[in-house]
């Protein structure tokens, strides 16, 4: 593991907008632009945040459990957050 890098932006939106069209992993409508993550990364970087984040969709009993498992705190529950999402066949 390692902090991204703005090389790493091609990938990280790729990966991103992959997760918002076919998954609940991120509860965001639309996929977003280079320049829109290039932004959020220099942003973040600026005010000294990580970027790294991460969230378990709370059916997700495997991936809870693991994340225990590995000594992860909960740190929280987002309530009334998600967005129905209709799969594409």
């Amino acid at each position: 593991m390692r902090f991204a890098k703005e090389e790493d932006l091609e990938h990280i939106l790729e990966i991103y907008n992959d997760a918002i069209l076919h998954t609940t992993a991120v509860y965001d409508y639309k996929p977003t632009t280079l320049e829109n993550r290039k932004q959020w990364f220099l942003y973040k970087h600026k005010e000294g945040y990580a970027t790294l984040l991460a969230g378990i969709d709370s059916t997700n009993e495997k991936s809870i459990h693991l994340h225990e498992k590995l000594g992860f705190p909960h740190s929280g529950t987002i309530r009334k957050a998600s967005i129905e999402v209709f799969r594409r066949s």
